[in-house]
């Protein structure tokens, strides 16, 4: 397919493409992906980025994913990155007896929606799932609002499980056996091997068990010493002395996490700034932004930059 002659029919410049922190409307998706359709003459289009995705789309949403304890936490993550990643779809969370359904319905647009963008959806979320545990997960059922294909192939192989057409809702369903399944990093960063663990000179023990709960946490907003001192069955005062012992206080310790995963996350450049301060827990871009002042005593951007020379 010519991406170039993509690019120009779908209204779209390269410019606004190139930019990770660029918006694009709705309607500008729904046209870059009817075209896509015409010009690959493939239907099924949407399902590759369940087979070749960039990965640089997983990251740090991935990355985040990858930290959970197994696939429920992480389709719960999920569900709290999307407004920062910027979906053009929005998930949504229903729960079963039996397991777990994983909902997909469209932002408002003024262009019918478009079956590929629904279909890329649902296999890159099946592809997250499996790359997060590095198992071959099968859901349980995988629901299409769109008929039956008249070459269903390209289906089965991504999904691998039982395909409803003609359903009520795009939706993924699965089982609560599956939704156990732990990710790779649920220990944290330290046991993935090829990339740089996020770590400090201090090996104590007790602080990195922290650091470990605040990185998991962080992405889905600032976590207070009450929750994990909480999480660790402690109280707030014995949170504290015991981080005091190795010359850490919360806020230090907190502080620190941030600014390691700060610097780690600014040398991938498909990151933009945005997702960046949303994944530290920051509010908005201006206390992130403020932050990154006081520990470098330069912008984010200006960082990055220096780390590409």
């Amino acid at each position: 397919m010519d991406t170039d002659l993509l690019i120009k029919q779908s209204g779209i410049g390269h410019e606004k493409l190139d930019d990770p922190d660029a918006s694009i409307s709705i309607d500008d998706l729904t046209c870059l992906w009817h075209k896509a359709a015409q010009l690959s003459k493939n239907p099924a289009i949407g399902l590759m980025l369940g087979k070749q995705p960039n990965l640089s789309l997983t990251f740090p949403m991935g990355l985040n994913l990858l930290l959970s304890k197994n696939i429920g936490e992480a389709m719960h993550r999920l569900i709290g990155l999307q407004e920062a990643a910027g979906f053009a779809f929005h998930a949504r969370l229903q729960p079963y007896e039996s397991g777990l359904k994983i909902i997909f319905d469209r932002h408002k647009g003024n262009i019918p929606h478009p079956v590929q963008g629904f279909d890329a959806s649902l296999a890159f979320s099946i592809f997250i799932i499996r790359f997060a545990t590095n198992i071959d997960v099968l859901p349980k059922y995988v629901s299409f609002v769109h008929p039956e294909p008249t070459d269903r192939t390209p289906y089965d192989e991504i999904f691998k499980c039982q395909l409803k057409f003609d359903q009520p809702e795009y939706a993924i369903f699965i089982s609560n056996k599956d939704l156990l399944i732990p990710s790779l990093l649920s220990g944290g960063l330290e046991n993935l091997g090829n990339v740089p663990a996020i770590s400090t000179s201090k090996k104590n023990e007790f602080p990195e068990i922290v650091r470990s709960f605040i990185k998991q946490e962080l992405a889905q907003g600032e976590p207070s010493l009450k929750a994990v001192a909480a999480h660790l069955n402690l109280g707030s005062r014995t949170l504290q002395r015991r981080l005091k012992q190795d010359d850490w206080t919360y806020t230090t310790l907190l502080d620190d996490t941030r600014k390691l995963m700060a610097d780690f996350l600014l040398l991938e450049s498909s990151v933009s700034l945005k997702q960046i301060t949303y994944e530290l827990g920051f509010s908005d871009h201006s206390n992130f932004y403020h932050a990154f002042k006081r520990w470098h005593n330069c912008a984010p951007g200006e960082y990055r930059d220096s780390k590409k020379s």
